[in-house]
């Protein structure tokens, strides 16, 4: 066989697997707006506990756990998933109604997840659970899992997941194996900025404020396309204030973590500043940051240098998430997998 015969079976082979995991998320998406426009108008979001509607035939309640979620609310500052919180949850067919199954908040609280009403699964129906962080009661039908909203003002830790097996490969759940366990990734990306001075540079710096200039505000996240951002829109100026910010020698350094929306940002005017006075981006230093294309679930750590009369920002060394001590929880950001 040539070469040439081989690329095009190659490309052949290729299309194929793409195209079936293609048809495999329609399918899902087909099940979630067939039902949801069903069971919709069924169930309220809601986070407070209520009583059951009584149903018929054999049924068995859902159960979920966090199989691999790390942190959440305030990831940067090496908090952990922290008990109270709460994150929502889909469970869907096209096939049969799923009780209560549209936007169900479960409370995370040491370690367990409790659903704040029951969702039954009907005998016979295997069904795909998909979840998100944090929980928002108004996200009331299926095209928020499609266009989920995200800002990168609030710095919020944005996760979505789906119901998993061992493998992280997409499961479905059913009356025989009743129990979701959700594997969580983050949405947006983390960018690291570790700043030191040169050996050479003897001055003394102090910069509460490390600002992070012209970064994407706001875009959609689609759950059902694993994590796919869509319609990015405005500017922000990000800021962030590190509780060590004094640069006496080339010993210490000035941590600054921001949580960005994931973009590629070739041509566009990023700039890193550092400054005393946070009312005005036009004081301190600042520089333009490497162009870089800012991927969900990965961590890009810029090494800032203050020479003495230089200032250098290098390029991005890029590493999976890279999170503090989260006790038995953990985010995975891999590729979803529907095989």
């Amino acid at each position: 066989m040539s070469s040439s015969e081989s690329g095009k079976i190659t490309k052949v082979a290729i299309s194929q697997l793409t195209t079936k995991k293609r048809k495999t998320m329609k399918r899902i998406q087909s099940i979630f707006y067939v039902a949801t426009m069903i069971s919709g108008m069924l169930s309220v979001a809601s986070c407070s506990n209520e009583d059951e509607v009584a149903t018929t035939g054999k049924q068995v309640p859902l159960e979920v756990q966090i199989d691999g979620v790390q942190t959440t609310r305030s990831i940067i500052e090496g908090s952990k998933f922290v008990d109270d919180c709460q994150y929502g949850i889909f469970a869907s067919s096209e096939t049969a109604i799923i009780e209560n199954g549209v936007n169900v908040c479960v409370n995370y609280s040491k370690g367990n997840s409790t659903l704040s009403k029951n969702v039954y699964l009907p005998e016979g129906v295997d069904v795909p659970v998909y979840a998100y962080y944090p929980y928002n009661a108004n996200y009331s039908n299926i095209e928020y899992l499609l266009q989920m909203p995200i800002d990168a003002t609030t710095q919020t830790d944005y996760l979505y997941g789906y119901s998993a097996d061992s493998d992280n490969r997409l499961m479905y759940v059913n009356t025989e194996q009743p129990k979701a366990n959700i594997y969580f990734k983050h949405a947006m990306a983390r960018v690291t900025m570790r700043i030191k001075k040169s050996a050479d540079n003897e001055k003394t710096y102090k910069f509460p404020y490390i600002n992070l200039l012209n970064v994407d505000k706001s875009a959609y996240v689609n759950i059902l396309e694993d994590g796919a951002i869509l319609d990015a829109s405005g500017t922000s100026n990000l800021t962030a204030k590190p509780s060590d910010y004094v640069l006496e020698n080339s010993d210490n350094e000035i941590v600054a973590d921001f949580l960005v929306i994931p973009e590629n940002t070739e041509g566009k005017k990023i700039m890193l500043n550092m400054s005393d006075n946070i009312s005005s981006f036009e004081n301190g230093l600042s520089a333009a940051v490497p162009a870089t294309s800012w991927e969900a679930g990965q961590q890009y750590t810029y090494t800032v240098t203050i020479g003495d009369g230089k200032f250098n920002i290098s390029k991005a060394i890029i590493t999976l998430w890279n999170n503090t001590t989260q006790d038995v929880i953990n985010i995975g950001d891999g590729e979803m997998s529907t095989e």
